[in-house]
């Protein structure tokens, strides 16, 4: 990163997550989504295409294991940063699992920051908005808002 835009690739297999993700990120100043990716290794054919300054990936998407793809992502573009995402029930041991093992494989790429499940959050992309029109004052708004300042911080950090 240079001073220009950051470049930004998204990588979720669902469609309307990335629709919605695009429309979010596009909305801020100095974010670019510059491709998408519907599958772990379309996101490392992407990456080494368009090299991103930061991928945005879901850990569980067909393909390779998102934590595998993680790592295959960041050997063969080091200059990449990763912000995964994934579905997070914390009810649940299989959540905490890989919660365990992300951290462990990753434990200062980490963002504090958990975006909660919630109805509006779910309902949004339907009306074809994303949660901060949607529904500004919701819990999954003001986590997103908290999770793109910590995003916003971090990259900073990073330019130079």
């Amino acid at each position: 990163m240079t001073g220009g835009a950051i470049r930004v690739l998204l990588a979720d297999d669902h469609a309307v997550v990335r629709s919605g993700l695009r429309l979010l990120l596009e909305a801020e100043d100095g974010l670019e989504v510059v491709a998408e990716a519907g599958d772990t290794d379309g996101a490392l054919r992407a990456v080494l295409g368009h090299k991103p300054d930061v991928l945005v990936l879901d850990l569980n998407m067909p393909g390779m294991h998102g934590i595998e793809a993680t790592a295959a992502i960041v050997a063969a573009s080091p200059a990449t940063a990763v912000l995964v995402l994934t579905m997070y029930d914390g009810r649940t041991n299989l959540s905490q699992q890989v919660v365990s093992e992300v951290q462990s494989h990753f434990p200062k790429e980490i963002f504090q920051t958990i975006i909660p499940r919630n109805v509006r959050l779910s309902e949004a992309p339907s009306y074809g908005q994303t949660i901060l029109s949607y529904a500004p004052a919701s819990a999954g708004a003001l986590a997103y808002q908290a999770l793109a300042a910590e995003f916003m911080q971090r990259m900073e950090g990073h330019q130079t």
